[in-house]
């Protein structure tokens, strides 16, 4: 997994930077507006001219924005989302989370990063359901958020399980009385395993052997969907009872990977 914060932020190019600057731009009307003068000085902004009225003041902002260099740019935009993500109201940092998120981006570590960074290895072996829920539980995990990493974590799993449930017309996933169950229903009607057995026969295994191995790797993947299925309650925040394990946090997410790449 990357962790040098430059790499990340050099793949940003120009236009990258003045579609996040538009969109954290946006969020700071959501303040008095002498306030969101402030969170631009901040970042290297002067405003400038009428600071009554939110026209003048962003027309200045921008105009400044667009002279900068590339370097300047990025300085600019990740002071300005330190700044909102530090505001003592969660309505603003979430909301600066979904608005990223909706352009491509995570914000982590004080750097942008693609939502699509982590995952673009693994991306053609999970489904896309799958894909948004797990880079967004290691982005969290790299931030720090571990309940929320680990609830996005198993949301993978939900997520794609429901959608299997469609489009195989497996009944109403809700009415299912475990995580684990749904889980398992869901890729068991895939088929992945079936083929694997198969497959092996292909090979040249025994049909014993391949069956028995089978049998194995279904009763392995029950056992990580049961695990899932006693930490969501205890460590994820959704239901938020206890602090959550870092080590285990990140299994959930490897676990999350295996679970729903044999949904797809």
């Amino acid at each position: 997994m990357p962790n040098s914060t430059t790499r990340a932020s050099y793949e940003l190019n120009e236009a990258d930077l003045n579609r996040i600057y538009a969109a954290l731009a946006s969020e700071t009307t959501q303040f008095r507006i002498t306030h969101a003068g402030t969170l631009f000085r901040a970042a290297g902004l002067v405003p400038s001219g009428d600071q009554r009225h939110w026209a003048p003041l962003m027309e200045s902002l921008d105009t400044q924005f667009r002279g900068f260099s590339e370097d300047e740019k990025l300085r600019t935009v990740r002071v300005l989302a330190q700044r909102l993500m530090r505001e003592d109201r969660p309505e603003i940092r979430d909301s600066v989370t979904v608005l990223l998120r909706d352009h491509g981006f995570q914000y982590v570590n004080n750097t942008f990063v693609p939502v699509d960074f982590f995952d673009q290895r693994e991306a053609r072996y999970l489904p896309p359901s799958a894909l948004s829920e797990i880079s967004t539980a290691l982005g969290r995990l790299v931030d720090g958020d571990l309940d929320g990493a680990l609830t996005s974590a198993c949301g993978a799993v939900d997520t794609t399980a429901t959608s299997v449930y469609q489009t195989k017309s497996l009944g109403d996933p809700a009415k299912e009385d475990s995580f684990r169950k749904k889980a398992m229903n869901a890729i068991a009607a895939s088929g992945k395993l079936a083929e694997l057995e198969s497959e092996l026969v292909s090979l040249g295994w025994d049909e014993k052997d391949a069956h028995m191995l089978r049998e194995s790797y279904t009763s392995a993947l029950n056992q990580a969907a049961h695990v899932m299925q006693m930490l969501r309650p205890r460590m994820g925040d959704v239901h938020g009872a206890k602090p959550a394990i870092e080590s285990v946090v990140y299994d959930v997410l490897k676990l999350a990977s295996v679970l729903t790449s044999l949904m797809k």
